[in-house]
């Protein structure tokens, strides 16, 4: 029996698990296979994040995102700017080239001073491009006002607009489940149930009226009797498929 998490997500997830179903979750109780997680010895649970694989057709692979460290980092800086007075918002993303060589956190106080600039400008051109010793934030455009909220996080600046979104998150989770049944055919008798988790790596703002047109563009989840979409953070569903 193994019982070593391999990574952060299979980490959260167990978290998820433990607090929400009781202590009887084991990571890789078998060596030879399936599941990443087995719940009361009857649900075998399968983990992975959710990357962007394809949109508009493309296919994209496989895409792992920033460490959590400069995401969190990334998030502080744009919540920074945040306000009830906010009249406009701008879709943003961090332009990168893995592996990122400098610490995003070292640089705060002059990124912030370029969103400062940025925002002084009374007539903007779009795309607007900062960068500060290697990182690179790209101010795609402005976008209908979200309250609140100045600058609206986009992790690659080909994302869909928020009207495509409940379609794109479908498409990935598609992908993902049919990864994970091909995983998993061979051991299905294991289990009278399995499950599949699944950690948000493409962004944070699926509006809550765009979960149920998520959900039945997704259809059929078999072999799996739930897929559990979770937050970046492995805290919160934001979308459960039974």
């Amino acid at each position: 029996m193994c019982d070593q998490i391999k990574d952060n997500t299979e980490g959260l997830v167990c978290q998820y698990l433990r607090k929400n179903y009781g202590e009887n979750v084991i990571p890789h109780p078998y060596t030879d296979g399936p599941p990443d997680i087995e719940l009361n010895t009857a649900i075998g649970v399968e983990v992975r994040r959710l990357n962007k694989f394809t949109y508009l057709n493309k296919f994209y692979g496989n895409q792992e995102h920033l460490p959590k460290a400069i995401t969190d980092a990334y998030g502080e800086l744009l919540k920074s700017f945040d306000s009830d007075s906010c009249q406009q918002t701008y879709l943003i993303c961090l332009d990168f080239n893995l592996p990122l060589v400098v610490d995003f956190r070292n640089h705060t106080k002059q990124l912030n001073e370029a969103l400062e600039k940025f925002l002084r400008f009374e007539s903007p051109t779009f795309p607007y491009s900062i960068q500060v010793d290697g990182i690179r934030l790209k101010i795609i455009n402005e976008i209908p006002l979200i309250p609140g909220k100045r600058f609206h996080r986009a992790w690659e600046e080909d994302l869909p607009l928020s009207s495509e979104l409940p379609s794109f998150y479908a498409k990935n989770i598609c992908v993902a489940i049919k990864e994970k049944s091909c995983k998993v055919r061979k051991y299905i008798s294991r289990y009278n149930y399995w499950w599949l988790f699944l950690v948000d790596y493409i962004r944070d703002d699926l509006r809550p009226d765009q979960i149920q047109p998520m959900i039945s563009l997704v259809g059929d989840t078999r072999p799996f009797k739930r897929v559990c979409l979770l937050d970046y953070y492995g805290t919160t569903p934001i979308a459960d498929l039974k």
